[in-house]
């Protein structure tokens, strides 16, 4: 796969397993991919991920100032993905702290583009009660309580208003639910397997333009209703 459309340095939170593992082998395929910073935690990283180089990170910041060293003397993040703490509004967090780098990109016409990983539950169309929901609209093994729907659709939300601030960047921001995956947090009952998920990720984000950003996206393009 080219490397159009993701560019040189992408960082992936929530690699240490899951989703996330498999964005970091997935993009590790593509051609022309330099750097790829995986937000992890260690002592959960999988031994089928082998480590170039470790490094203790306790916050943001310091994961920042890391990866901008790590990059050099003219420091651009091409691709952001949240892929965790969607509850505890880790993507607003990491995507604050990285986006001075995101937006280096898109100021050197860079591919520039931020994905936050959400959830079938964020769809608020045709819902009036939690009751409703499919279990195939579940990700990451999401339980129907109104407390987990309200911060996923409180991502959506966010990342519409993002697009809205990085446009003039030239920067790409969008939503997408990667689907029903089997993984520990998906269970075996999901649709998917890890590998169809991703690969469908992956040609999605090198396909992205920036009249998509702000939208909320399934694995394959669709657009889903917020």
């Amino acid at each position: 796969m080219s490397g159009s459309g993701i560019g040189a340095n992408v960082f992936i939170t929530g690699a240490n397993r899951g989703i996330g593992l498999g964005l970091v082998k997935e993009i590790a395929k593509v051609s022309g991919i330099k750097n790829i910073f995986a937000g992890c935690r260690i002592q959960l990283v999988q031994r089928s991920c082998k480590i170039l180089k470790k490094a203790q990170i306790l916050c943001i910041k310091a994961a920042f100032n890391e990866v901008k060293k790590c990059l050099g003397s003219e420091p651009a993040l091409n691709l952001l993905i949240n892929n965790s703490g969607i509850l505890e509004n880790k993507a607003a967090m990491t995507t604050a702290a990285f986006l001075p780098l995101i937006r280096q990109a898109g100021a050197s016409n860079q591919s520039a583009k931020i994905l936050n990983i959400s959830s079938g539950l964020g769809s608020t169309a045709g819902v009036q009660s939690s009751k409703q929901i499919p279990n195939s609209n579940i990700v990451y093994g999401m339980s129907k309580q109104r407390h987990i729907m309200a911060p996923v659709r409180a991502l959506n939300h966010y990342t519409k208003a993002l697009a809205g601030d990085v446009k003039e960047n030239n920067v790409v921001a969008i939503a997408m639910c990667p689907g029903w995956v089997r993984t520990d947090m998906g269970t075996s009952a999901a649709m998917l397997s890890v590998d169809e998920s991703v690969s469908a990720i992956v040609k999605l984000i090198a396909s992205l333009e920036i009249g998509q950003s702000g939208a909320y996206l399934d694995r394959l393009g669709k657009t889903i209703a917020f």
